[in-house]
């Protein structure tokens, strides 16, 4: 910077050109050994490691020397076969030693860890254990744009026009691959003509081997009543899926308000367990389900198991615009009101 100065300040001191204003910089003492480091030959152990191994030298040659001593010819007096005994408590000394002297180096390395320096440690270390892989998500059996057939196992008959069907899957681990809010088509011929309606399974992957349908049946159904239930077991049954643009990720909601009414309980209770069934699923459902009769509440053990075991999740509020005498829910109608 003296290339820069120009002139002087009227009334500064004079500085001396001699004297060195700077403070001096201290040099490191290179014969200070830190005390975290992580090798120190002058110690107890490490000494004391080095004349063991010593020891176990000297006494294995000794020893060698022996065995090579007692193996020669000798004559006369010099000829002596003995000493099976001495050769033993040799040996064994020697063992005791070297285990001893490398138990003491491994306590040594493993106890002065804590002393340690955090820069005497490597910038990476690699995984002690195993990362496993992310698991395969299986394969279902659904195919959204190829009807497949499946043959009727089960039909139960749940009220006076409502029906609980179960087809088989082709294996009992096969899942049918429904995403929660989604459902399935059934298609059929009737009359000549292809008919085909969308119902959603009260049955999820967690039912391996079968698909459950709860069904309501009417008299002038193109699909329900003159395909469904006339269906016998063993008749086989074209489905595809996965259908629905809506698919239900915990988290999406805190709150959930269902209404329902009748066989339009089943996407509702495909969701209900579905959250009720995952314990880290926080999402709280309200329903409220209506119905003509207390016989028509479909899946009422069921409901009643959920709101029992999973109060946080879950409470249901039924309805009946029929009610018998002693009936101590809810009666009426859904209204705009």
């Amino acid at each position: 910077m003296e290339g820069f100065l120009v002139g002087r300040l009227e009334g500064a001191p004079e500085e001396d050109d001699d004297e060195d204003q700077r403070l001096p910089m201290p040099k490191p003492d290179l014969s200070i050994k830190p005390e975290d480091s992580d090798f120190n030959p002058e110690s107890p152990t490490i000494i004391a490691g080095r004349a063991a191994l010593k020891v176990v030298l000297a006494g294995t040659a000794a020893f060698l020397g022996y065995e090579l001593y007692a193996r020669t010819p000798k004559i006369g007096w010099l000829h002596h076969q003995h000493g099976g005994f001495l050769k033993g408590v040799l040996l064994s000394s020697l063992t005791i030693i070297s285990l001893a002297a490398g138990a003491g180096l491994y306590l040594k390395k493993s106890f002065s860890g804590g002393n340690k320096s955090p820069y005497s440690y490597p910038a990476h270390f690699k995984p002690s254990v195993h990362i496993a892989k992310p698991i395969t998500k299986v394969k279902g059996y659904l195919r959204p744009e190829e009807y497949q057939k499946l043959p009727l196992f089960k039909k139960d008959k749940l009220s006076s026009n409502t029906y609980r069907f179960v087809f088989k899957l082709p294996t009992p681990q096969t899942i049918l691959g429904l995403p929660v809010g989604q459902h399935i088509s059934i298609r059929a011929e009737v009359d000549g003509k292809p008919i085909s309606r969308s119902y959603t399974p009260v049955s999820n992957n967690s039912d391996p081997g079968e698909l459950r349908l709860v069904i309501k049946c009417y008299p002038d159904g193109h699909l329900t009543g003159k395909y469904m239930e006339k269906l016998q077991i063993g008749d086989l049954v074209e489905v595809r899926g996965p259908k629905g643009a809506m698919r239900y990720r915990k988290g999406m909601v805190k709150e959930i308000g269902m209404v329902a009414g009748g066989t339009g309980i089943t996407p509702m209770y495909q969701l209900i367990r579905a959250i009720c069934e995952d314990p880290t699923d926080n999402t709280h459902v309200t329903l409220l389900y209506g119905n003509k009769s207390e016989s028509d509440i479909l899946l009422r053990s069921k409901l009643d198991e959920f709101a029992q075991n999973y109060p946080d999740n879950f409470n249901v509020h039924y309805v009946l615009s029929d009610p018998p005498n002693d009936w101590r829910y809810g009666t009426g109608y859904v209204t705009k009101d």
